[in-house]
């Protein structure tokens, strides 16, 4: 058992010490890591001159001049803005290749207007938990004004394909006027709409399971 322990570490170690920091041009600051195919970045903060912009783009991938890593996730609290520091975002745009948001990674960050590339890669999107499940699946983002490809989604329409909700996905968008859940979905997570403003609400017969608050406190 001590050799296959120490044979894991072995083979562990190296990936995990090649994890750095890179920060781009605008501001964004990474953590670099993995090998091969499998290279990835995660957002993990701000400098003051992207706190300052008021359009933030965050990029499919970043090179830090040797190689091209995936953007795959937004960590918790690295968008978020500080009563001495404040963010004065007004739009974020977030790429396809995102997979994961931890929950407070836009808090105080005020953000109007939310853009994504790709409506089903956003649904499927995970909003993990930092607070340990106590009241913690919400990223912070919550929009005035909600975009795929340039466009504005007054009625929102979850794709066929989408099969659950995350926890806390859309939570408190103020955005939408009707939003449609196919019967393809079965499970809507904890606070996935809590606090959404939308007047009509359309659910597909599909659904088994609903989490809790999935739609608490929704204006409609």
């Amino acid at each position: 058992m001590k050799k296959i322990f120490i044979t894991i570490v072995s083979i562990l170690m190296p990936i995990l010490a090649s994890a750095v920091d890179f920060t781009d041009a605008n501001g964004i600051i990474y953590e670099l890591g993995g090998k091969g195919s499998m290279k990835a970045a995660k957002v993990k903060g701000t400098t003051t001159t992207c706190r300052t912009m008021k359009v933030i783009h965050i990029p499919a991938t970043v090179n830090d001049g040797t190689d091209t890593y995936t953007v795959t996730t937004i960590c918790s609290g690295t968008c978020a803005g500080m009563f001495d520091e404040p963010i004065c975002w007004d739009k974020v745009v977030i790429p396809a290749t995102i997979t994961t948001i931890e929950a407070g990674a836009f808090m105080m960050s005020q953000v109007t207007t939310l853009v994504v590339e790709d409506l089903e890669a956003w649904c499927k999107i995970t909003v993990s938990d930092f607070y340990n499940g106590s009241n913690g699946y919400y990223t912070y983002i919550s929009p005035s004004q909600f975009c795929v490809k340039g466009q504005t989604v007054r009625n929102l329409v979850i794709p066929s394909s989408i099969t659950y909700i995350s926890k806390g996905l859309f939570r408190a968008f103020k955005c939408f006027d009707s939003v449609t859940i196919p019967g393809t979905v079965v499970n809507i997570e904890d606070w996935a709409f809590s606090g959404c403003t939308f007047s009509s609400l359309t659910l597909g017969e599909g659904i088994k399971t609903f989490g809790r608050e999935a739609f608490a406190n929704c204006n409609n």
